[in-house]
């Protein structure tokens, strides 16, 4: 599924399997009940950290989400406390950054938080980071634009 908006194409994957051992996938697919279509084998090179360029209104919609964070934390019912928050830097044409939230124990979530063509920042869903989850917000961590203390009322 390709998505063609306002800011270009959506650049994100739209389905995929997280495991990164092929049996796994081969035997979920099988237990799926999926249809093969075609075999093909591909080869992934090691993955490398993307480019994120700076545009025009960037500052703006990062200003925007630090703003967000407090509010959708307190909504989504967080307990009040203090955490830290890890926003995943972005492109132009991204309609979405993941957070990691964590706590002062140790616990996390990745939280997705839509973004609008004008800036504006939007709540999705939230994430208990376990399992396969913890390398993720690890690799969101070290793609963060902006890590900051939050307060949750």
């Amino acid at each position: 599924m390709i998505l063609n908006g306002q800011r270009g194409f959506h650049n994100e994957l739209s389905i995929y399997f997280e495991d990164d051992n092929e049996a796994d996938v081969v035997k979920k697919i099988e237990d799926l009940k999926y249809t093969f279509y075609s075999t093909e084998i591909i080869t992934i090179e090691k993955a490398i950290k993307p480019v994120y360029e700076n545009y025009q209104g960037k500052d703006n919609v990062i200003q925007n989400i630090i703003e967000f964070i407090p509010k959708d934390l307190e909504q989504a019912g967080f307990t009040s406390g203090q955490y830290k928050a890890y926003i995943r830097d972005f492109r132009e044409n991204d309609y979405r950054t993941y957070i990691v939230v964590e706590d002062n124990e140790g616990n996390m979530w990745i939280k997705q938080a839509s973004i609008s063509d004008n800036g504006d920042i939007g709540p999705g869903r939230t994430f208990d980071v376990t399992g396969g989850l913890k390398e993720l917000a690890a690799k969101y961590k070290d793609a963060a634009i902006k890590e900051i203390d939050v307060t949750v009322p």
